[in-house]
Order: structure tokens, then C-alpha cells, then sequence
């Protein structure tokens, strides 16, 4: 890198702008990259929990998949065992 320094020992200006900018552009960059939500869609939310007991033999879609008995609908594809992500509350 060639830099000028003028009599007075210091930078020239044109220097002193280049650098300015080169730094400023970086900053920019590193911060724009800090954001994990690239695409615009919300940042993944952990699954909410099972709020109700547990019944032996009884399938989660049964209720789940239409909103039976005021269950909340399901909003995700189906994906097998429910309960590996859906932790219950209550034992």
C-alpha cells in the first residue's frame, strides 16, 4: 500500500477519506451479517407445551388436526411423535 504523507508528517486527506470509507464499509458489512433472519421470516420459536393431561391411547391429531373440544389447530405439517417436541406440563 502506497500511502502519501505530506511535510507536516501527517496523512493526506485522500487517504485519510479512503480509510474512512474502507472502515465504514466494513462496519456496515459485519453488521448487516449479524442478524440470523436473513429471509424476513420470524426467528424459529420453541414448541409450546402440552397444557393438559396426557390420555393413554388417545392420538394428539384427533383433537389437534380440526380443533376438537377447543383444542388449538395445528399449524405445522404432521412430523410422527408429537410429544418429541410438545413437552407436557402436567404428568
Amino acid at each position: 500500500m502506497n500511502l502519501k504523507v505530506c511535510r507536516n508528517g501527517k496523512l493526506s486527506r485522500r487517504v485519510s477519506y479512503s480509510a474512512i470509507l474502507v472502515m465504514t464499509l466494513i462496519a456496515v458489512g459485519l453488521l448487516s451479517g449479524c442478524s440470523d433472519n436473513k429471509d424476513g421470516q420470524e426467528p424459529p420459536q420453541p414448541p409450546p407445551p402440552v397444557k393438559h393431561k396426557l390420555e393413554k391411547g388417545k392420538e394428539c391429531l384427533s383433537c389437534h388436526k380440526e380443533g376438537k373440544e377447543n383444542a388449538p389447530i395445528m399449524k405445522h405439517p404432521v412430523q410422527g411423535n408429537c410429544t418429541g417436541c410438545h413437552k407436557p406440563l402436567i404428568q
